[in-house]
């Protein structure tokens, strides 16, 4: 302390030397003054630890201090949640953080148990929190993602729980069960065109599961298929279980080629609403970066499978391969009016009613 018995702080470097430090009103300490030897000093009348807040600052040599040890509380460090043997600080503590610590522990949805009953003899390991992450892509919307999510938890409506009937309503030979539409031999042709485009997006299509890949999104050696996989998958179940639904309840016959071109059209619009996106996030940024902004290159490797995408203007060409299979399905797909980095993109949204042709230009080609 000094003459008014205010408290100087210091901070030692080594058990030789001592820095005074200048201790603004936040608790942060800058060093003011050369070393002062600490060979004659008695520790315990001179000196007390002090008690520290939180992390380093920028600028600063040690965490913000908020008085002496003895004098100060509470202490940042030192405490546990009751019940626990989880120590926390408590400049860490957050709502995020007390909502995850007083949360019941969660536990894995009854449907993993109940598929790897199913599935189990394959002999492949299912890393299920892998598949739980995966929900959601780059490319699908929350309804493209309905079906398969009710599917994977189980939730699909199907014949075979009902009371009366419970045969296929595609196939009739079967019991309609959750596990029978992965394998229904009506799907046989719609499944076909969706690997011939996970095979063009850069898949074998000899790693393409019967079963594991078009539940769970996995190869035939339990890995986690790229994002544009995911995102026709749950395509291709958005579109076969509608027009599940119409066969039974209002009658409609179940065409393969109308559902498969569907697909291929709700496929078609996700890369344009990408691709809108994108040039629109170039445009807001044209000029920052001395006029020399660019996309980041992780941008341009989630769409790899897909095409090339120009990171110095936001414009996407797919890979022609892609555009053949999908003009196989009636898909208009020969815009090729690039927007021009000077001109904003338009502000109307690409379109999502398969019947109708797409509303935005792009550089496709």
């Amino acid at each position: 302390s000094d003459l008014d018995d205010k408290p100087i702080y210091g901070l030692a470097s080594d058990s030789h030397n001592l820095y005074e430090l200048h201790v603004n009103d936040s608790g942060i300490g800058t060093t003011v003054s050369s070393p002062h030897a600490l060979s004659d000093w008695n520790f315990e009348e001179h000196l007390q630890q002090v008690s520290l807040w939180g992390s380093i600052k920028k600028g600063a040599t040690l965490p913000p201090i908020i008085g002496y040890a003895s004098q100060s509380y509470p202490h940042d460090d030192g405490w546990s949640v009751k019940g626990s043997e989880q120590h926390i600080r408590l400049s860490s503590l957050s709502v995020h953080r007390l909502t995850l610590i007083f949360s019941p522990a969660s536990k894995p949805p009854n449907a993993e148990a109940a598929w790897n009953v199913r599935l189990d003899h394959w002999g492949i390991a299912i890393d299920w929190p892998v598949i739980w992450s995966s929900i959601g892509t780059f490319l699908t919307t929350p309804a493209d993602e309905k079906t398969w999510f009710k599917l994977i938890h189980r939730g699909l409506m199907v014949n075979g729980k009902e009371a009366q009937e419970k045969s296929c309503r595609l196939c009739g030979f079967h019991t309609e069960s959750q596990l029978h539409i992965l394998n229904c031999p009506r799907l046989t042709y719609i499944k076909a065109f969706v690997t011939y485009m996970m095979e063009a997006m850069g898949t074998d299509p000899r790693e393409v599961h019967t079963e594991l890949t078009w539940l769970l999104g996995i190869d035939s050696k339990g890995k986690l298929l790229p994002a544009t996989h995911l995102a026709i998958l749950r395509i291709y179940w958005k579109h076969v279980y509608a027009a599940m639904v119409r066969v039974k309840y209002d009658g409609d016959v179940f065409s393969a080629s109308v559902i498969t071109q569907n697909i291929a059209r709700s496929f078609y619009s996700r890369i344009l609403a990408y691709q809108h996106v994108r040039l629109l996030h170039f445009f807001k940024r044209r000029f920052s970066h001395h006029g020399k902004y660019k996309l980041p290159q992780t941008e341009a490797t989630k769409v790899a499978p897909i095409g090339t995408l120009r990171l110095v203007d936001g414009s996407l060409e797919v890979k022609q391969r892609i555009i053949s299979l999908l003009q196989q399905q009636n898909v208009a797909c020969d815009h090729t009016n690039a927007h021009s980095p000077t001109a904003p993109p338009s502000n109307r949204r690409p379109y999502d009613d398969p019947s109708q042709p797409p509303l935005l230009p792009s550089t496709l080609r």
